[in-house]
């Protein structure tokens, strides 16, 4: 089974923030996204990163396992 792992961060004095996600086989990487935003959260990035690889997986049709530190 393929695995994918998120996540994401926000630096609160600027409030300028990050997410990403990797898919994985095994120890082969597969695929990645990341993305950026102004005016957001820890919480926002890290959902963000979650829903972006959830959207991935469904819109591909690949059965995954998410690993979130959140």
């Amino acid at each position: 089974m393929l695995e994918m792992y998120t996540d994401g961060s926000c630096k609160m004095s600027t409030r300028q923030g990050g997410w990403a996600w990797v898919l994985v086989d095994g120890d082969e990487d597969i695929h990645s996204v990341f993305g950026i935003a102004e005016q957001t959260t820890n919480n926002i990035m890290e959902l963000t990163a979650l829903i972006d690889a959830i959207t991935y997986a469904i819109t591909t049709n690949i059965e995954v396992t998410i690993f979130t530190d959140s």
